[in-house]
């Protein structure tokens, strides 16, 4: 991971969390988001609402909308709230994350 500059502790501290919740994730799965450019605690977070909710939603999913720049802890949300009938469309529409630049 240091050859890459990946903040080793970071990661850790993400993949610690998720295997205390109950829902493992590999140290390779959040260093390769981060090196994509997402950001790990909110995915974490996201990750993790999402396995106590039922997993609604994929990994994949929720890394992409984080990558777009969608807050995956609001679309958790919303799947669980939907019972897991919302499209991905509707997630990404209302799980924008305001930055007060507008």
């Amino acid at each position: 991971m240091w050859l890459t500059k990946v903040p080793i502790r970071r990661v850790k501290c993400c993949y610690r969390a998720t295997a205390e919740a109950g829902a493992p994730l590999s140290s390779k799965q959040i260093e390769i988001h981060h090196l994509a450019g997402g950001n790990i605690e909110r995915m974490t977070e996201a990750w993790i609402k999402n396995h106590g909710c039922g997993e609604p939603m994929t990994w994949h999913a929720i890394c992409a909308l984080d990558l777009a720049g969608r807050d995956p802890r609001r679309a958790v949300q919303i799947m669980y709230e939907s019972g897991g009938k919302a499209t991905f469309d509707e997630i990404a529409a209302f799980s924008r994350i305001d930055d007060g630049s507008e």
